[in-house]
């Protein structure tokens, strides 16, 4: 059996997290080919938020390059790799304005996975950090049934300004927070869902690749896909390993 014929054989599922999407051609496109070389590679994919820059849901306050994601995933399904999604600190209202049916299971808080003899709990990760409590105020105020509503009726140019005044917002929220990794929070994050019957945690948003063999499972940290290109790899074993795309 050749390596290729092997590696498609042990594919269960793969892991994303933290694209930061924007209008720049060469991210979108490396992006775009990896999702294109899913089929016969792996019959599923999770994505573990943050997908874009900024994405708020209702179609309106969506620009050209979410609209090419988007279409690109809405035929993955067809082609035999099904698509999950955790929401991410910057993903809006994706529910609200229906973009939540784009994928297989949508959750704006965990999920719970199993596939290939594993119980995994997968997070986005920011609101792990319950020091951070600027930052979990900001989360409930801009994720509001207000906020949402506000979005709902903005013109477009209107809506876009305010995307782009949120995305400066997101970029310069608690900077003494985001210039270290919270490991003892991430741990005790991952002992809890440990004590739930997981026995892998997967958490986004920190953007550091990590990979903790803890007694009771494993915390993998995933690196930010707009910067390294990697992902992580279910193989139908149960074994986990970080990969690189080539491709694209």
């Amino acid at each position: 059996m050749s390596r290729d014929a092997k590696d498609k054989e042990k594919a269960t599922a793969f892991f994303v997290a933290d694209c930061h999407l924007d209008e720049r051609e060469e991210g979108l496109a490396v992006f775009e080919a990896f999702l294109r070389s899913l089929p016969g590679r792996t019959p599923a994919l999770y994505v573990l938020g943050d997908l874009f820059n900024l994405w708020i849901g209702y179609p309106h306050l969506e620009r050209a390059y979410h609209r090419r994601i988007v279409e690109t995933l809405g035929m993955l399904d067809d082609e035999g790799t099904v698509v999950s999604f955790v929401e991410g600190n910057r993903d809006f209202f994706l529910r609200e304005g229906g973009r939540d049916r784009l994928f297989a299971r949508y959750n704006r808080d965990e999920m719970s996975v199993e596939a290939a003899g594993r119980r995994i709990a997968l997070f986005h990760g920011d609101m792990v950090n319950v020091d951070d409590r600027l930052y979990r105020a900001w989360h409930a105020a801009s994720k509001s049934r207000a906020a949402s509503a506000l979005a709902r009726v903005l013109p477009s140019r209107l809506g876009r300004s305010f995307a782009a005044a949120a995305e400066r917002r997101l970029r310069s929220t608690n900077l003494a927070y985001k210039a270290r990794f919270p490991e003892a929070h991430c741990l005790r994050y991952a002992e809890s869902k440990f004590r739930e019957g997981h026995d892998a945690v997967i958490l986004g948003h920190f953007h550091t690749e990590r990979r903790y063999e803890l007694a009771d499972g494993t915390l993998f940290v995933m690196p930010m896909w707009g910067e390294a290109r990697r992902y992580l790899r279910l193989g139908s074993d149960g074994t986990f390993r970080f990969e690189a795309f080539s491709g694209g």
